[in-house]
């Protein structure tokens, strides 16, 4: 469900927000897993829940 998918995401920003990118990136893919099973790869949702997941990848690989 769309619900579920959007907790995940909100759980993920909780974790960027406090530096835990390891487990961001976790909750977004968690995120990204459900929400394509329900909408199209064009939808508003999964483009940014993809675009989290790439922001933060690109974040914690700098960190690295």
């Amino acid at each position: 469900h769309e619900d579920v998918a959007l907790s995940y995401a909100n759980i993920a920003l909780v974790y960027e927000d406090r530096g835990d990118l390891e487990q961001a990136l976790i909750y977004f893919h968690k995120a990204a897993n459900v929400i394509r099973n329900i909408l199209p790869s064009d939808h508003r949702t999964v483009i940014r829940i993809e675009n989290d997941i790439q922001r933060v990848s690109s974040i914690n690989h700098v960190d690295r």
